[in-house]
C-alpha cells in the first residue's frame, strides 16, 4: 500500500493544504514575500525548487500582522527618541537658568 501526498498542494509552513496562495505568483512583491518568509518563519524559498512554494492564508496573516508590529514598533522607537531629546534639552536649559541664576 502506497500513499500519495501532494508536498505542492500544501503551505510551506504549516502543511494546511486550504487557502493557498504560491509566492512566486505575487508579482514584484515576491522577493520581499519570500525574504519575510524567511526572517519571521526561518524558512528559505527559492525560485527553483521542488518544493511548495505556497503559504495558506493564516500564515499569510502572521506575516501581515509581523510587519504590522515591525511599524509600530519603528515608530514607537521614533516617538521615544524624539521624547529623549526634549527631556535632554529640557534638562539642559534648566541647567543653564540654575547656573544663571546662581551667578546673579
Amino acid at each position: 500500500m502506497s500513499i500519495s501526498i501532494d508536498v505542492l498542494g500544501m503551505c510551506r509552513i504549516c502543511l494546511n493544504e486550504e487557502d493557498l496562495l504560491d509566492v512566486l505568483l505575487l508579482g514584484e512583491p515576491t522577493s520581499q514575500w519570500m525574504m519575510d518568509i524567511n526572517r519571521y518563519f526561518g524558512v528559505q524559498l527559492t525560485f527553483h525548487e521542488d518544493k511548495s512554494t505556497k503559504i495558506c492564508f493564516n500564515c499569510i496573516l502572521k506575516i501581515e500582522n509581523w510587519r504590522n508590529d515591525m511599524k509600530t514598533a519603528a515608530n514607537c522607537q521614533n516617538i521615544i527618541n524624539f521624547l529623549d531629546r526634549e527631556l535632554k534639552k529640557q534638562e539642559r536649559e534648566e541647567e543653564m537658568e540654575e547656573h544663571y541664576d546662581s551667578d546673579l
